[in-house]
């Protein structure tokens, strides 16, 4: 079993067999579990402890498993502050993106393009920044599942106006002379005392 499935196994048993005995308990202290894992680990920037472009993105597709579950049965898990972190860590996925439409190759995992993760997390967290810059990167038929399409099409593209910024928290510094496919694109590693050692990075850091 992966930390991923750990992390998410016992609400999701408890979340779809409620009828069983004591799982409504099992279901309230998975909860608890994702919710101090976001809260210790999601950091205020939008980037993740893991120091690892590609591997966050499955993380983060952990929570999206969960928040998308309960918002098809019309609740919502996380708070507003949660809610708002996990928003900003789908732009970062952006921010992320090379000019080519796919994640930086920093850290371990093979960079997977933005198509799965913009039909299942945009809808969730939905960002103008995000809509904007994807239709840049060439993402323009974006489908995200029946439940989410509506908020999806309501997020108005907002105009980007930044091409650089810097991640303190996890430790990135991000460069571009614009958003078109043809353009030009750093990404500066410099991981902070926040970020976990060895977990899922590499030692190449500035």
């Amino acid at each position: 079993m992966s930390a991923g499935d750990t992390r998410v196994a016992l609400f999701n048993v408890g979340y779809h067999f409620p009828e069983f005995r004591h799982f409504a308990r099992i279901r309230r202290f998975g909860l608890a579990v994702i919710r101090r894992h976001l809260d210790r680990t999601v950091f205020a920037d939008g980037t993740q402890a893991e120091h690892s472009v590609p591997y966050q993105q499955y993380i983060l597709t952990d929570f999206a498993i969960v928040a998308a579950q309960a918002l098809a049965n019309g609740e919502r898990l996380f708070t507003k502050e949660q809610d708002e972190r996990l928003r900003k860590w789908c732009e970062f996925q952006l921010w992320a993106t090379k000019p080519d439409g796919r994640l930086c190759e920093l850290g371990d995992h093979v960079p997977p393009d933005l198509d799965y993760f913009l039909a299942d997390h945009a809808g969730l967290w939905p960002s103008g920044f995000v809509k904007a810059a994807a239709a840049k990167l060439g993402y323009t038929k974006v489908k995200p599942a029946a439940h989410l399409t509506k908020a999806w099409r309501a997020t108005k593209p907002a105009k980007l106006d930044e091409t650089s910024k810097v991640f303190p928290d996890g430790g990135y510094v991000i460069m571009r002379d614009g958003w078109a496919k043809d353009g030009m694109y750093m990404l500066v590693s410099a991981p902070s005392a926040k970020v976990l050692p060895k977990a899922h990075s590499h030692f190449d850091p500035m």
